[in-house]
């Protein structure tokens, strides 16, 4: 996979020239009034006219509505719409959908459940080990066939069950230890049948 260069927040004809100069692959322009690096529509044009063929601009946003995006779009000219706020997915398909540009969709991310919200996943965990001791996948000669198997070997795992726990909870997913194929039926867990 070759390596991108995205510069951004650019917000001068002077950081632009530096930025294209040296190549950069990607160039961001900010929408977010609170940010220090916001730039206007007006200036936002002039730049856009600049890079325009040198580079795949990109338009940062947080939170905007279609009005404002439409009108980052006819003045800009962006390759690709940056998201930073609280869209969802759903927010992502129909901005997809309406303006037919790429997106990047920035998702802060502290822990693996963090992650898994991002991106609306839900997380079950089931534990099937005991007191640091976890069922492992090991390949082994069949004595009688000679074939190969792969068959389970209980070996020590640092494995943090609270923190799978957290993550199942954070997600509206569950966490637990079925001790059989009935525990895991009521579970609600598929091929346990």
């Amino acid at each position: 996979m070759p390596l991108l260069v995205k510069i951004c927040g650019l917000s001068t004809r002077e950081t632009l020239d530096v930025a294209l100069e040296s190549g950069a692959d990607m160039v961001g322009f900010v929408f977010f009034p609170p940010s220090p690096r916001h730039i206007s529509l007006e200036t936002a044009r002039e730049l856009g006219k600049q890079a325009k063929g040198r580079a795949v601009k990109v338009a940062l946003t947080v939170d905007a509505d279609d009005a404002t995006i439409e009108n980052i779009i006819e003045t800009l000219r962006p390759d690709i719409l940056q998201l930073h706020g609280k869209e969802t997915t759903a927010r992502l398909r129909d901005l997809k959908q309406k303006f037919g540009l790429p997106l990047m969709k920035a998702l802060p991310v502290e822990t693996a459940a963090d992650l898994a919200t991002a991106m609306q996943v839900r997380v079950y965990t089931i534990g099937v080990g005991r007191e640091g001791l976890v069922p492992m996948p090991v390949r082994a000669r069949d004595p009688v066939t000679g074939q190969v198997v792969e068959e389970f070997q209980m070996r020590e795992s640092d494995l943090d069950e609270a923190l799978l726990e957290q993550i199942a909870d954070r997600t509206g997913g569950a966490a637990g230890h079925p001790a059989g194929r009935r525990e895991c039926q009521r579970a609600g867990l598929r091929g346990a049948g």
